[in-house]
């Protein structure tokens, strides 16, 4: 089957194009519209394609194209061609003469460019927010990219930073604490976005090489709440990661102190701490308190959290939607997915040339309250109505 296109036009990123009859290919920094003649009837017999046909030929194969040869004409007007990958089967284009050297332009930048990657983006692997937020920025900045998984256990950093630190990228991608603070303690002149970061400026982010979107996350927020779902929740249980979740840990002493509260701290080195500390919170505290923490956000980690606060009837208050949908009473959660968006457009600024210095660093949109009543019911507990009324998600 043939791919029967119209016309084929050079746009510029942000661009309004007519999805339902366009589709866009994106190399570089400028992106390639091809129309097809889904809306007219066609006078030599050849098949119209629809949108989910054209952008399979034209966004998938192009980019990996080596070779385009022309075929019989089928008029004077209108010209067939085949363009041939590696890895793929040959793919038959049709449109009109007039733009066939255009074709020819972009399938050279396309084969040019199929190798390079402009942004390097980080991240620690298994973490179910930063997925969704590697999904936002990539829908957001179309430069060419090369993704690293970072272990937990930071066992491939050097590989890493080695490919990085050779990959002549024009910006690094970091998502959370862990893969942010490897980029600025080893690569500090190396241009940086990152997400998911809790305040960035007391970890030592300097503007003159990075920018971001800051995780604020509200403690005496959900400190309070938990004072009006029970007066008897005194003792507040605290799982994280020393070496990234101090001066949160800090913050979180302070508005406890200020709302009668105590902190009883469960630090870990790895998730592979985590059965024991949970163990020896029971019996010490009274409810659980999970801040945002790459070791804890694994889909396996949160379900095993989930449960076994349910089993040892210790309420959990969780950082995401996820741990609210295991088992937790509630949660003060920001989207990754609009995170990353955000992110995304700082990359693009980053790349157009804009300096990070006059980029601030952003804030994550503020947190929506997820809550979850049949957790809360199983643990005997009522939540209040204005927590119930204030939710942008009930689990029941």
């Amino acid at each position: 089957m043939f791919c029967a296109i119209d016309s084929i036009r050079f746009t510029s990123p942000g661009s309004k194009v007519d999805t339902e009859n366009h589709s866009v290919i994106q190399f570089n920094r400028s992106f390639v519209v091809a129309r097809s003649c889904v809306d007219r009837k066609r006078n030599d017999g050849l098949p119209s394609v629809g949108p989910i046909l054209r952008y399979k030929y034209l966004a998938n194969m192009l980019p990996k194209a080596t070779q385009i040869e022309p075929l019989p004409e089928v008029s004077s007007q209108r010209k067939r061609f085949e363009i041939r990958g590696d890895s793929w089967n040959i793919c038959k284009l049709e449109l009109p003469m007039k733009h066939m050297r255009r074709l020819l332009i972009l399938v050279a930048l396309l084969t040019a460019n199929s190798t390079f990657a402009d942004v390097a983006l980080l991240k620690t692997a298994g973490v179910v927010a930063f997925e969704e937020a590697r999904n936002g920025f990539v829908s957001i900045c179309f430069e060419n990219k090369k993704e690293f998984d970072l272990s937990e256990d930071l066992s491939n950093k050097d590989d890493i930073l080695n490919s990085i630190q050779s990959g002549n990228y024009k910006l690094v991608f970091a998502i959370g604490s862990q893969a942010a603070n490897l980029i600025r303690t080893n690569l500090p002149d190396m241009p940086l976005v990152f997400a998911f970061v809790i305040e960035p400026d007391k970890q030592g982010f300097k503007k003159e090489h990075s920018t971001g979107v800051a995780l604020k996350v509200p403690v005496r927020e959900q400190f309070i709440v938990l004072k009006t779902v029970s007066r008897n929740f005194k003792k507040i249980g605290v799982i994280y990661t020393q070496s990234l979740n101090d001066s949160l840990i800090a913050a979180a002493r302070t508005a406890a102190d200020d709302e009668n509260l105590e902190i009883v701290p469960a630090p870990i080195h790895s998730s592979q701490d985590l059965q024991q500390v949970m163990t020896d919170l029971v019996g010490k505290a009274d409810v659980l308190w999970i801040p945002p923490d790459p070791s804890l956000n694994t889909e396996e980690v949160i379900k095993y959290i989930g449960s076994k606060s349910l089993e040892s009837r210790i309420p959990c208050v969780g950082p995401t939607d996820r741990y609210v949908r295991s088992g937790a009473i509630f949660s003060y959660s920001v989207d990754p997915l609009e995170t990353g968006r955000l992110a995304g457009e700082l990359a693009n600024k980053v790349i157009e040339g804009t300096p990070t210095s006059k980029l601030p660093f952003l804030e994550s949109q503020k947190p929506k309250v997820i809550i979850n009543l049949k957790a809360a019911a199983l643990l005997g507990l009522v939540l209040p109505q204005n927590l119930q009324n204030a939710a942008t998600k009930i689990y029941q």
